[in-house]
C-alpha cells in the first residue's frame, strides 16, 4: 500500500484494542503485528514508560465522535480515513450521508476487509455510506463530491504528515467545500509542546520513515499561530481541545497515562458575514 500503510495498520490495531465499535469489522493480522511490533519498539525506547501512543489515539477517536454527535450534521466527509471504524458505525443513522475518502488501495483494502463478515456487507450495502478512491492531497477530489456540500469534514491523524504550506492548501479548499457555518475538525499536536526526542526516539523515528515511507513534517508553530492561520485561511471560529481542556459532558476513555493530543474544530466563515 505504501506511503501511510504502517500508521494506518497501527491506528487499526488500537481501534481493536481499544474496543471502538466496528473495529472488529477492519481488524487484520497486519494490523495486530504493526501494533505489537511498534508498541514493542516504543517500549525500548521509553522503558520507563509505557507506550501512552494508544490511549493518546483512543481519546483523541472518541472526542471526534463526541464531536461529530454533538454538531448533529446530515452530511460529513472524513479525509484520508484510513481503517477508521467511524463511517461503519456512523452511518448506522439514515439520515446522516457519511463519504470517506482515501488512496486507492486503502479504500480496496478496506472493502475487502468489511465484506469478510455479515455486518460488514450489510454495512457496504448502505447507500448513505461512500468510499471514495482519491489522495486527498495530489487529486482534485471535490470533482467526486455531490449536492449538498458537508456540515463537518474530518481529517483524522492527517496534518501532521503535511508542511505548514500543503496544510493551508488544503485548508482552503477544505473552507470552499463546507457548506456555510460548517466545521473542519482536524488534530495536530505543535512540536514546539512537545519535549526534544531522546537519541532511542529519534531511532525509532527514523525506522518508522523507513517503513512507512514518512514521517511527521517539520512545523514551528504555535496553537495561536496556527489559529491564525486557519481565520486567515477562511475559518471565523476556531475551538481547541486537549486532554486538560475537554469539552463539556465528554467522558474519555480512562487512563492513567498521560499523552499530549490537540483537537482543533474550526468554523468556516458564513456567506453572510465579512
Amino acid at each position: 500500500m505504501g506511503d501511510l500503510s504502517v500508521t494506518a495498520l497501527y491506528t487499526s490495531g488500537a481501534w481493536s484494542w481499544g474496543g471502538v465499535r466496528g473495529a472488529e469489522c477492519l481488524a487484520s493480522d497486519d494490523a495486530k503485528r504493526v501494533f505489537r511490533v511498534t508498541n514493542a519498539a516504543l517500549r525500548l525506547a521509553r522503558p520507563w514508560s509505557p507506550p501512552s501512543l494508544p490511549h493518546a489515539l483512543l481519546w483523541r477517536h472518541a472526542l471526534i465522535d463526541f464531536l461529530l454527535a454533538q454538531r448533529a450534521p446530515t452530511k460529513v466527509l472524513e479525509l484520508a480515513s484510513g481503517f477508521s471504524p467511524r463511517g461503519f458505525s456512523a452511518s448506522e443513522n439514515p439520515l446522516l450521508t457519511y463519504i470517506e475518502i482515501d488512496r486507492p488501495a486503502v479504500i480496496e483494502r478496506k472493502r475487502s476487509l468489511l465484506a469478510r463478515s455479515t455486518l460488514g456487507k450489510e454495512a457496504l450495502e448502505r447507500s448513505n455510506w461512500q468510499l471514495l478512491s482519491s489522495d486527498v492531497i495530489a487529486d482534485s477530489f471535490e470533482a467526486q463530491l455531490e449536492s449538498p456540500p458537508p456540515q463537518l469534514i474530518i481529517a483524522e491523524g492527517l496534518f501532521m504528515y503535511l508542511d505548514v504550506e500543503t496544510q493551508r492548501s488544503l485548508q482552503r479548499r477544505i473552507a470552499a467545500m463546507l457548506a456555510p457555518g460548517g466545521t473542519l475538525i482536524f488534530d495536530l499536536v505543535p512540536p514546539c509542546e512537545q519535549p526534544a526526542p531522546s537519541a532511542a526516539g529519534r531511532a525509532l523515528g527514523w525506522m518508522m520513515r523507513r517503513f512507512s515511507g514518512q514521517g511527521f513534517a517539520p512545523d514551528t508553530r504555535t496553537r495561536t499561530e496556527i489559529v491564525r492561520d486557519l481565520q486567515a485561511d477562511g475559518f471565523a471560529e476556531v475551538e481547541i481541545f486537549d486532554p486538560d481542556h475537554p469539552p463539556p459532558n465528554f467522558s474519555p476513555p480512562t487512563t492513567d497515562l498521560a499523552f499530549d493530543q490537540v483537537v482543533f474544530a474550526a468554523k468556516v466563515k458564513r456567506d453572510d458575514l465579512p
